[in-house]
C-alpha cells in the first residue's frame, strides 16, 4: 500500500488518503510506518515545506488529547501554496465516524474551495487498508430502512463523502480514486450496488513469494497469474502462508495440536518461545545485546540503541475474544513463571513492564528435560525445512548448554508480557523502535525486543508482531473457521530466516489446511 502511495506521488497525484483502520492501535502503527518509509529523514523546514503530512506527528503519536477538528485541520492558504506548486497532501486518517466527519468537513473547508480556483485537473487516491472492516454494509440489516433517518451503516458512507459529499458538491476538477486493501476480499466482492465502497473497475489478487508459481512479466498483461512467484533470494525471502505452515511444513511440526489441558499447553508454548529466543539471539552478528542488558543501559543515539539490538520477537496468547481474559491469560503466564499471586501479577501488569520473574530459571533447573526437549525438536524442524526448501547455506541450533546461558542471563529475565486491546490498563501497541529519555537526553532500546503479548480482536486487522514465532489459539468457537482466518494472519508472514523456530498450538479445527 506504501509502494502503491509512492508510485502515486511519482506520477503526480495531488491528495493521498490513507484509511488507516478502525483501531487507534493499527491507525498509529500505519502512521508510524508511512513516516519511516515514505516521509523518511529529519524533521526540516526543507521537509515541511515539500508536502502537507496530516496530521503532524505531535498530534497523531501524541498520547494527549486533541479535538478531532485540530487533528485533521489544514490551513487554507497551505493548501493553495501546495497545490500551486504541485506539491502533495498526504492524510493518515483512523476508519472511525467522527474521525471520518472531521476529515470531510476540513476537506470541504479548507481543500475544495482552493481546488476550485485552478484551471487544472486535481487528482485524489483514498486508499483504505483492512476494507472488509467497517466499509462493508450489511444488506439483511439495511433492507426496508429510510434512507435519511434509518440504522443505515456510516463508515462507508463517510468516506464516500471524502470526495462525492452528501452536503454539498464537490469540484467539478476534484477526480478520486478509491482503492481498498483486504485479505479477506468475500465479503467486498459481495457486496450490494448500494454500498458506494462495493468493487466496479478492478480487482487484483496480489502474488507471494515462494519458489513456485509464474514469474512475474509486467510487460504481459496476459501472462499467467499464480498465488506465488519464484523468488530467487531463497528462504529468506519467501511468504510464510499457509503453503508453509499446513502443507510443505507439516513434517517440520510446525502446528502443534491442542488437547486441551490448557495449563501444560500454555507452559509448553511459552518454553518454546523462550528457547526460541535463545536460538535467535544466538545467531545475532557479533555486538548484539540480550533483552535484559538492553533493558539497563542507555545509548547516545538512536543508531546505537538500534544497532545494539536483536530482531524483536514476539509471542501471541489469543485465549478468548473477552478482554478480562486477556488479563487472566497473562495472569497466568507470570504465575506459571513464579509469580507469587494473582494480585501481584496485575500488579506487574499494570506497570507496563510485566518482565517474566527470575523464579523461572531455578523452575527451568527443576524442569530441564521439557525445556532441552525444544532444542531436539528445532533441529528436526531445521532438518525437514533444509530438505523441503533446498537450503543451500542451512542455520544451526546450538546445544542445549549454550541455549541454557542465553536463557538464564538474557531471554528469561528480559522478556516482557504484555496485554493489548482496547482496555485503558492495556498497552496501545506493540513498540519495536527506540525511544528516546528526556530526562537524560539518551535513548533505549525498543522495549519489545522479546514479548509475550496477550490480545484478542485487536490482533485481526493487521496490527503487526515483528519477529513472531510462536501462537497459543485457545479460542474456541462454533465456526472455528472464521475464528481461524481472523487470526491466521498474525502468524503467516515473512518468516523464513526463522520458520524452523515457529511454532503454531491450536485446536485440529484451527490447524487443518484450509
Amino acid at each position: 500500500m506504501l509502494g502503491v502511495t509512492a508510485l502515486a506521488l511519482d506520477q503526480g497525484v495531488d491528495i493521498v488518503i490513507i484509511l488507516a483502520g478502525t483501531r487507534l492501535s493499527l491507525w498509529r502503527q500505519t502512521y508510524e510506518r508511512l513516516s519511516e518509509q515514505l516521509d523518511g529523514g529529519p524533521d526540516s523546514a526543507q521537509k515541511a515545506g515539500s508536502r502537507i503530512l496530516c496530521p503532524r506527528p505531535e498530534v497523531a503519536l501524541s498520547e494527549g488529547s486533541t479535538s478531532l477538528q485540530e487533528t485533521y485541520r489544514i490551513s487554507s492558504a497551505q493548501v493553495r501554496r501546495k497545490l500551486n506548486a504541485k506539491q502533495p497532501i498526504i492524510v493518515v486518517a483512523m476508519k472511525q465516524t467522527n474521525h471520518l466527519h472531521a476529515l470531510g468537513s476540513s476537506l470541504r473547508g479548507s481543500v475544495f474551495d482552493e481546488v476550485r480556483t485552478l484551471s487544472r485537473p486535481v487528482h485524489m487516491l483514498v486508499l483504505d487498508d483492512e476494507a472488509d472492516d467497517g466499509s462493508v454494509l450489511d444488506a439483511a440489516v439495511e433492507a426496508g430502512q429510510d434512507p435519511i433517518a434509518g440504522n443505515l451503516k456510516q463508515i462507508p458512507r463517510a468516506i464516500a463523502d471524502l470526495w462525492d459529499p452528501r452536503s454539498t458538491s464537490a469540484p467539478s476538477n476534484l477526480f478520486a480514486s478509491y482503492v481498498g486493501y483486504t485479505a479477506t476480499p468475500q465479503a467486498n466482492l459481495l457486496q450490494e450496488d448500494h454500498n458506494p465502497l462495493a468493487p466496479r473497475d478492478f480487482v487484483i489478487s496480489l502474488r507471494t513469494p515462494l519458489d513456485v508459481g509464474c514469474p512475474i512479466d509486467l510487460s504481459n498483461v496476459d501472462a499467467p497469474r499464480s498465488s506465488s512467484y519464484p523468488e530467487p533470494v531463497g528462504l529468506d525471502s519467501f511468504y510464510t502462508g499457509g503453503e508453509v505452515f499446513y502443507r510443505r511444513g507439516a513434517s517440520a511440526d510446525l502446528c502443534v495440536e491442542l488437547a486441551g489441558q490448557d495449563d501444560d499447553e500454555l507452559a509448553e508454548s511459552v518454553r518454546a518461545f523462550l528457547v526460541a529466543g535463545a536460538i535467535r539471539l544466538h545467531r545475532a552478528t557479533a555486538g548484539t545485546m540480550g533483552p535484559r542488558s538492553l533493558s539497563e543501559v542507555e545509548f547516545d543515539s538512536m543508531e546505537e540503541a538500534l544497532a545494539a539490538a536483536p530482531e524483536p520477537q514476539s509471542m501471541l496468547v489469543h485465549p478468548s475474544a473477552e478482554i478480562e481474559h486477556h488479563f487472566k491469560g497473562a495472569e497466568d503466564i507470570l504465575l506459571w513463571a513464579g509469580a507469587p499471586d494473582r494480585a501481584t501479577a496485575r500488579l506487574l501488569l499494570e506497570t507496563g513492564d510485566a518482565r517474566l520473574p527470575t523464579s523461572l530459571i531455578e523452575k527451568m533447573a527443576n524442569e530441564e528435560p521439557s525445556w532441552s526437549a525444544w532444542a531436539d525438536r528445532y533441529r528436526h524442524s531445521l532438518d525437514q525445512i533444509n530438505t523441503e526448501f533446498n537450503v543451500m547455506n542451512p542455520r544451526m541450533v546450538p546445544d542445549w548448554g549454550v541455549i541454557k546461558q542465553l536463557l538464564v542471563s538474557e531471554i528469561i529475565p528480559g522478556t516482557r508480557v504484555s496485554v493489548v486491546n482496547s482496555n485503558p490498563a492495556a498497552d496501545d501497541r506493540p513498540m519495536y523502535k527506540p525511544t528516546f529519555n528526556e530526562t537524560t537526553g539518551r535513548w533505549r532500546a525498543a522495549r519489545d525486543i522479546s514479548t509475550v503479548f496477550v490480545s484478542g480482536n485487536v490482533m485481526s486487522r493487521g496490527l503487526t508482531l515483528e519477529g513472531m514465532t510462536t501462537a497459543l489459539f485457545q479460542r474456541g468457537s462454533s465456526n472455528p473457521l472464521a475464528d481461524t482466518q481472523m487470526q491466521m494472519q498474525r502468524w503467516f508472514g515473512y518468516r523464513g530466516t526463522h520458520i524452523e523456530l515457529c511454532r503454531l498450538f491450536a485446536s485440529g479445527s484451527s490447524t487443518r489446511p484450509l
